[in-house]
């Protein structure tokens, strides 16, 4: 029995390569399996609070951020357009 054990030095070589192996495979594991299953969950917003929270802002701040980031061209006419509607808004409301 004292021939099949390991050393102090082979012991914490086999740990510590099995908890950066562990923590390899988790990191890898975890956004390819969770993030798919959490669109199925009651909170299936879940991947939305998670890139909300990474940029730092509230869902609504971090929405407009990653739209006006992603197309800069439709995000300026959404804006263009959402302000010509509030500078319309008292002759809209007269038009119904």
């Amino acid at each position: 029995m004292t021939g099949q054990s390991r050393g102090v030095q082979e012991q914490r070589a086999w740990i510590i390569s099995t908890a950066a192996i562990g923590a390899a495979v988790g990191l890898l594991a975890f956004p390819l399996l969770v993030f798919p299953l959490a669109r199925f969950l009651p909170f299936g917003n879940l991947p939305d609070g998670l890139a909300a929270s990474a940029l730092g802002e509230n869902r609504w701040k971090a929405g407009m951020g990653l739209m006006s980031r992603a197309n800069p061209g439709k995000w300026n006419g959404f804006v263009a357009d959402y302000t010509m509607v509030r500078a319309a808004d008292g002759e809209l409301k007269n038009l119904l």
